[in-house]
Protein backbone atom coordinates (compact mmCIF):
# COMPACT_ATOMS: atom_id res chain seq x y z
CA UNK A 1 0.00 0.00 0.00
CA UNK A 2 1.06 3.55 -0.65
CA UNK A 3 -0.18 7.10 -0.56
CA UNK A 4 0.96 10.58 -1.46
CA UNK A 5 1.81 13.47 0.82
CA UNK A 6 1.37 16.86 -0.87
CA UNK A 7 3.60 19.85 -0.20
CA UNK A 8 0.75 21.47 1.72
CA UNK A 9 0.30 18.48 4.05
CA UNK A 10 -2.64 16.87 2.23
CA UNK A 11 -2.62 13.07 2.17
CA UNK A 12 -4.23 11.41 -0.85
CA UNK A 13 -4.35 7.89 -2.23
CA UNK A 14 -2.27 8.44 -5.35
CA UNK A 15 0.24 11.02 -6.59
CA UNK A 16 -1.63 11.15 -9.90
CA UNK A 17 -4.83 12.36 -8.22
CA UNK A 18 -5.45 16.09 -8.26
CA UNK A 19 -4.19 17.71 -5.07
CA UNK A 20 -7.63 18.95 -4.05
CA UNK A 21 -9.67 18.57 -0.89
CA UNK A 22 -12.02 16.04 -2.47
CA UNK A 23 -9.10 13.61 -2.84
CA UNK A 24 -7.59 14.23 0.58
CA UNK A 25 -7.86 11.71 3.38
CA UNK A 26 -6.59 14.29 5.83
CA UNK A 27 -3.78 16.75 6.46
CA UNK A 28 -0.64 16.01 8.44
CA UNK A 29 -0.72 19.64 9.54
CA UNK A 30 -3.92 18.86 11.47
CA UNK A 31 -3.83 15.10 12.16
CA UNK A 32 -0.95 12.68 12.82
CA UNK A 33 -0.12 10.61 9.74
CA UNK A 34 -0.62 7.32 11.61
CA UNK A 35 -4.20 8.33 12.40
CA UNK A 36 -4.91 9.31 8.78
CA UNK A 37 -3.41 6.03 7.57
CA UNK A 38 -5.37 3.90 10.03
CA UNK A 39 -8.73 5.66 9.74
CA UNK A 40 -8.71 7.22 6.26
CA UNK A 41 -8.86 5.66 2.82
CA UNK A 42 -12.24 4.01 3.51
CA UNK A 43 -13.36 4.38 -0.12
CA UNK A 44 -10.39 2.29 -1.20
CA UNK A 45 -10.41 -0.24 1.61
CA UNK A 46 -14.14 -0.86 1.53
CA UNK A 47 -14.25 -0.97 -2.29
CA UNK A 48 -17.35 1.25 -2.19
CA UNK A 49 -17.08 1.97 -5.92
CA UNK A 50 -18.11 -1.62 -6.61
CA UNK A 51 -21.47 -0.78 -5.05
CA UNK A 52 -21.83 2.84 -6.20
CA UNK A 53 -21.03 2.27 -9.89
CA UNK A 54 -23.84 0.16 -11.39
CA UNK A 55 -21.63 -1.12 -14.23
CA UNK A 56 -18.91 -2.24 -11.83
CA UNK A 57 -21.47 -3.68 -9.41
CA UNK A 58 -22.73 -6.06 -12.08
CA UNK A 59 -19.44 -6.88 -13.78
CA UNK A 60 -18.09 -10.40 -13.40
CA UNK A 61 -14.53 -9.01 -13.29
CA UNK A 62 -15.15 -6.69 -10.32
CA UNK A 63 -13.17 -8.80 -7.84
CA UNK A 64 -9.82 -8.74 -9.67
CA UNK A 65 -10.40 -5.24 -11.08
CA UNK A 66 -11.79 -3.44 -8.00
CA UNK A 67 -13.31 -0.75 -10.21
CA UNK A 68 -10.14 0.22 -12.03
CA UNK A 69 -7.87 3.17 -11.47
CA UNK A 70 -9.39 6.05 -9.49
CA UNK A 71 -7.47 8.63 -11.54
CA UNK A 72 -8.63 7.14 -14.84
CA UNK A 73 -12.17 7.06 -13.46
CA UNK A 74 -12.30 10.88 -13.57
CA UNK A 75 -11.93 10.65 -17.35
CA UNK A 76 -14.25 7.64 -17.70
CA UNK A 77 -11.28 5.50 -18.79
CA UNK A 78 -11.20 3.07 -15.88
CA UNK A 79 -12.78 0.00 -17.48
CA UNK A 80 -10.10 -2.20 -19.02
CA UNK A 81 -12.67 -4.13 -21.03
CA UNK A 82 -13.98 -0.91 -22.52
CA UNK A 83 -10.47 0.36 -23.33
CA UNK A 84 -9.75 -2.91 -25.17
CA UNK A 85 -12.94 -2.50 -27.17
CA UNK A 86 -14.63 -5.46 -25.49
CA UNK A 87 -18.19 -5.26 -24.23
CA UNK A 88 -18.59 -4.98 -20.50
CA UNK A 89 -19.64 -8.33 -19.12
CA UNK A 90 -22.33 -8.65 -16.49
CA UNK A 91 -22.77 -11.23 -13.76
CA UNK A 92 -25.14 -14.00 -14.63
Amino acid sequence: SACCLGIDGGVRGCPEQADTGENWEGSVLETPFAEIWQHGFARYRQRQILVDDPVCAGCRHRSPCYGGCWVMRTEEQHCVQQMLGQPRTRNR
